[in-house]
């Protein structure tokens, strides 16, 4: 296994970890807290893990947004967001996703220009580094909202 492919692995392992574990700590009443707002805990968490799900793909073009749940993330209404549940299953169903493409990667195929996501960097590695910051970004303030309800947040990988 090359060296990047490894290191990727490895930080992605760290996300895939600190999201599971922001999803078991976020409470039952403040899932849906503020359900209304695109910074509902429920919605950016859903966000989140579909975001992974559109950038590990081979297009930009027809994404099927919200097919998972039936609904897109920013559409969805409280009773139709997923539950933390169904939320870790499709978490857990991206990580899988992603390690199979790391399984198949080369330090080669990383450095290769990419003709699609092109806002995200010029190589794939420049996509899956963009995926990690996205990532973090919203779990932190995912993280923050946990916070501020006075639950204790999750600790960084």
């Amino acid at each position: 296994m090359s060296g990047i492919v490894r290191m990727l692995e490895n930080q992605f392992s760290r996300m895939w970890k600190l999201l599971s574990e922001v999803i078991t700590k976020i409470p039952e009443d403040l899932w849906r807290e503020d359900f209304r707002s695109l910074h509902a805990p429920s919605r950016l968490v859903y966000h989140t893990i579909e975001t992974v799900h559109f950038y590990i793909g081979e297009t930009e073009e027809n994404f099927p947004w919200g097919t998972k749940f039936g609904i897109p993330w920013w559409k969805a209404t409280e009773s139709e967001l997923p539950t933390n549940t169904q939320i870790n299953e499709y978490a857990k169903e991206m990580k899988k996703n992603v390690e199979a493409i790391f399984a198949q990667m080369s330090d080669e195929k990383f450095f290769k220009p990419q003709e699609i996501f092109r806002w995200t960097g010029e190589t794939l590695l420049d996509r899956f580094i963009y995926i990690l910051k996205h990532s973090y970004y919203h779990l932190g303030q995912i993280n923050q909202t946990i916070k501020a309800s006075k639950n204790e947040p999750t600790d960084w990988y």
